[in-house]
């Protein structure tokens, strides 16, 4: 399996041209930056791209997060991180609560040069009203990632969970959480919780806190990886 995409801004642009040239689609692009200076210079910069298009029984879902890391010291780069996350969903409604899910997620990280993972499963929808969403689903399927160590191929079982619950007219808390387990007895969990804060119908800010573990780790990794964004946004 080779890596989905080795520029990670331009694999974020050609995820998102073609859901915000049809009016059907809704998405929201979201751009942190930090940067800090002194003995060692760092900067980071987050790029987060979500579109979602429902139809009167198919619902698309697309999720891309990009982190990119670099520190400096006297004018050298030291270190490099660049973290790939990007999910596909298709929910197929087949009663007004249950429906028919597939998902393809693929993420790439350092020491992991690519894992891609393909489950069809079911869920269901909690609540769903104006101001609370909250929805459930699981499946079941197939995960083929490249390492240093060679390529690997294994059943995978999946659940997930995501939620939005609007606070105010211009407040909105969102969040959600998957967990991946191989065959292996390798556990994959993937999380998010945030706020947005709207300015203009277009315009907002947010905050966002991610978590990703893996158990065992990545070769040469710790098991977690916690990243922290504050970041202007624009929903299309």
């Amino acid at each position: 399996m080779r890596p989905i995409c080795r520029n990670a801004l331009a694999c974020a642009a050609l995820t998102v041209l073609v859901p915000v040239q049809s009016d059907a689609w809704e998405a929201q692009i979201d751009l942190g930056v930090s940067v800090a200076q002194g003995n060692t210079e760092t900067s980071d910069t987050d790029l987060l791209v979500s579109a979602t298009h429902e139809a009167e029984r198919l619902q698309h879902a697309i999720n891309v997060n990009i982190h990119r890391s670099t520190a400096t010291i006297d004018g050298a780069e030291v270190t490099t991180q660049d973290i790939v996350d990007a999910d596909y969903a298709l929910r197929i409604q087949q009663t007004e609560r249950w429906y028919i899910t597939i998902n393809l997620d693929s993420y790439r990280d350092v020491g992991l040069d690519g894992r891609v993972t393909l489950t069809a499963g079911a869920g269901r929808d909690l609540i769903d009203t104006e101001s609370t969403t909250l929805m459930v689903d699981f499946g079941a399927g197939r995960t083929a990632e490249r390492i240093d160590t060679g390529d690997r191929r294994e059943t995978a079982f999946r659940w997930g969970i995501s939620g939005e619950q609007i606070l105010s007219e211009r407040l909105t808390l969102f969040g959600g959480a998957r967990a991946l387990h191989l065959n292996d007895g390798a556990d994959i969990y993937d999380g998010e919780i945030g706020v947005r804060l709207s300015f203009t119908e277009r315009l907002n800010a947010g905050f966002r806190l991610d978590i990703h573990n893996e158990n065992p780790p990545l070769p040469g990794r710790e098991p977690r990886d916690l990243l922290i964004s504050l970041t202007i946004g624009v929903s299309l």
